[in-house]
């Protein structure tokens, strides 16, 4: 199961179409505090999380996901999906706990060797 966090309905339904025509499973979230809640509910194999988003970005809710080793994503691998640049945020990506980076727009053969590889890790 992938946990899809991503705030506008554009990116939202490109995410679910190519999972979802790969046979992948996945819930999504609306925004950071929507996965913070889910991520301690479900276990998940991946999280795919926006940074720009309402409520609490991509770096807080990772950052809250990664606080409490309590929540069962505490070490699932957390891949950034955005349009924000790796190198300017590749500090900050990796403070705030964050695995990997996928840019925006999405490519269907970029998202599945991402998921391929952190998936069961």
């Amino acid at each position: 199961m992938i946990l899809i966090t991503e705030d506008d309905s554009i990116s939202q339904a490109i995410l679910k179409k190519l999972l979802s025509t790969n046979n992948y499973k996945y819930e999504l979230a609306s925004n950071g505090q929507e996965a913070i809640d889910k991520s301690k509910a479900q276990k998940f194999d991946v999280i795919l999380m926006d940074i720009l988003m309402p409520k609490k970005d991509g770096f807080t809710a990772s950052e809250e996901i990664r606080a409490s080793n309590d929540n069962p994503n505490f070490n699932t691998p957390i891949i950034a999906v955005t349009s924000e640049s790796y190198q300017d945020n590749r500090e900050r990506f990796e403070q705030c706990g964050i695995n990997d980076f996928l840019p925006k727009p999405v490519r269907k053969e970029s998202l599945l060797k991402k998921i391929d590889q952190w998936k069961g890790k």
